[in-house]
């Protein structure tokens, strides 16, 4: 086992540790340690993604699609909001899933997306 790892990662003796990522194209930033961890049989990995997200050889990728897109007819501005609830209700229904199987990760490792403060910048001055 890698001792560079934080403490939260360090194996409990005599088990596997259950690691999650969750992200909406895994393995995205996550590509270094997910891998560093999947060559470690001391780690179980499991991986949340959008539906089409890439495939990381040695992590079991469980995928997720929305169940419907975020309203057209919603403001602009409301949109990316509606559309970070439809992908948080899309992972917690798998989520779900998971704990009734009876996964339940010792560490979670989560990106929440990446939201501006409009979903429009402009450098034009308006008249």
């Amino acid at each position: 086992m890698n001792q560079n790892l934080p403490p939260m990662l360090q194996c409990a003796a005599g088990r596997k540790t259950r690691v999650l990522f969750i992200h909406q194209n895994f393995p995205g930033q996550f590509r270094r340690i997910a891998m560093q961890l999947a060559r470690d049989p001391a780690y179980e990995i499991l991986a949340v993604g959008k539906q089409g997200c890439p495939q990381l050889a040695g992590v079991r990728t469980l995928t997720y699609q929305l169940h419907r897109e975020p309203a057209p007819a919603a403001h602009q501005y409301a949109r990316p909001y509606e559309a970070g609830i439809l992908h948080g209700q899309a992972v917690l229904r798998l989520l779900q899933k998971l704990k009734a199987n009876g996964f339940v990760p010792d560490v979670i490792v989560a990106r929440d997306g990446v939201r501006r403060c409009s979903p429009r910048t402009s450098t034009r001055r308006q008249s």
